[in-house]
């Protein structure tokens, strides 16, 4: 319970400390991120991924054409459809793969063009040849994730948690009959969150996801985020009013009655 305490504590710190946080939830999200991505590069370039690719799909680009083991695979919002005639969008879907180009809601695009743009000049191009691509752009995509994601989680967490705070605020001073001001409250929010965070990059590591990835409807999934994190941070104002005697001024908030013991 020291780190509850510890988190409580921060509500009559200086807004510092906020930051340095957040830095820290933003590098530990990052490092959970790359080592996810390592390790799906690194099954690519396994031989269990051939195996399966091969029995599969066994698709391949011979002569700007695109050739699979069956003509069509359907994977929700995308889909190869080698008999697939039309140059726009099928609703529904994000991503065609027909026998001769890509299409996205960008618009169409050919196998040639796209194999010319990478300076590719061969019209034939195989799983081989994606792999070997991957690999070698690899080092530049890693340094882009860690850097763009560092400075986006950074902004984002502090932001993020505004709206939490929000929420959490008045079901903090509902419960525990306290008058929490709304920095003291988004402090304490900031800090509670390492554990979850700390549990999600490791999922992440381990098995690819995370537990908010497991719902397919996004509110919801922000829904259980957010109750998570209200029940770490109730944890911690539990903690941290065990301490503090009536009518105890914290940043301005004012504790109008003991908490109780079995809160």
């Amino acid at each position: 319970m020291k780190f509850f305490k510890y988190a409580f504590k921060q509500s009559e710190k200086g807004i510092g400390k906020v930051f340095l946080f957040s830095l820290l939830l933003a590098f530990i999200t990052v490092i959970s991120v790359v080592v996810a991505i390592a390790k799906e590069v690194s099954y690519m370039n396994s031989e269990e991924f051939y195996k399966e690719f091969e029995s599969e799909f066994n698709c391949g680009i011979d002569n700007y054409q695109l050739s699979c083991k069956e003509d069509l695979y359907d994977f929700g919002t995308a889909k190869i459809d080698l008999n697939y005639d039309s140059n726009d969008l099928e609703m529904g879907y994000e991503l065609i793969l027909t026998k001769t180009s890509l299409i996205t809601s960008e618009g169409e695009r050919s196998y040639e063009s796209i194999l010319t743009y990478f300076d590719i000049m061969e019209s034939d191009y195989t799983i081989d040849d994606a792999i070997d691509f991957i690999n070698s752009a690899m080092p530049l995509v890693y340094t882009l994730v860690i850097i763009f994601s560092l400075i986006g989680l950074f902004i984002f967490y502090p932001l993020g948690n505004l709206l939490l705070a929000l929420i959490v605020r008045g079901i903090i001073n509902s419960v525990f009959k306290t008058r929490f001001d709304f920095k003291s409250i988004y402090k304490i929010t900031i800090v509670t969150t390492l554990p979850y965070v700390l549990f999600n990059a490791i999922t992440r590591m381990i098995f690819g996801q995370t537990l908010s990835n497991q719902v397919p409807i996004m509110i919801l999934a922000v829904v259980i985020d957010y109750a998570i994190i209200y029940g770490l941070t109730h944890l911690a104002v539990k903690e941290g009013l065990k301490d503090k005697p009536v009518d105890q001024v914290i940043e301005g908030s004012v504790v109008e009655e003991s908490p109780r013991e079995n809160q």
